[in-house]
């Protein structure tokens, strides 16, 4: 076998390995996440005969439990409790969808150094270094990854 025969065999396996590795990243992106089902529930059906009191615990003619239910509903703690949970579940949808935008990152620096007259190169000199970066990155949701974190954070509450 000649050197170019070598030569092409060897770019002929250089290709094949990439459209390999290409294939496996493609499809090892892809999403399997499936839409999410709504649970069915069956409920009994409601019939206008049964009427609740609005202050049925007075039935049981208990002093100490018609006070207990009182300070209960003064301080009804299930109000506050759901605007705690409203609140955390704005910040993780806050959270999700702060992905869809472009990230700005930056850094600046500055150094001085003399280097000393007593080693080489003798001189004593003065320098100055000053760096500046900025970076913009983004992140195309072309398999889903971002919308699926952003409707898991909608399902969490």
């Amino acid at each position: 076998m000649s050197v170019l025969g070598v030569k092409k065999e060897k770019k002929m396996q250089w290709y094949k390995l990439v459209l390999a590795l290409s294939i496996a990243g493609l499809l090892g992106g892809c999403s399997l996440n499936e839409a999410p089902k709504p649970a069915h529930v069956n409920l009994p059906e409601l019939s206008d005969e049964v009427q609740i009191e609005s202050k049925w615990w007075e039935n049981y003619n208990d002093p100490i439990l018609n006070e207990l239910v009182e300070r209960a509903l003064n301080a009804n703690f299930d109000l506050r409790k759901a605007a705690a949970n409203v609140s955390l579940a704005q910040a993780a949808l806050s959270g999700a969808d702060a992905n869809r935008y472009p990230i700005i990152s930056g850094a600046a620096g500055a150094n001085r150094a003399k280097s000393s007259k007593e080693s080489p190169p003798f001189t004593g000199a003065t320098s100055n270094f000053f760096s500046l970066s900025a970076v913009l990155s983004y992140e195309l949701d072309v398999w889903g990854k971002i919308e699926n974190a952003k409707v898991s954070a909608v399902n969490l509450f």
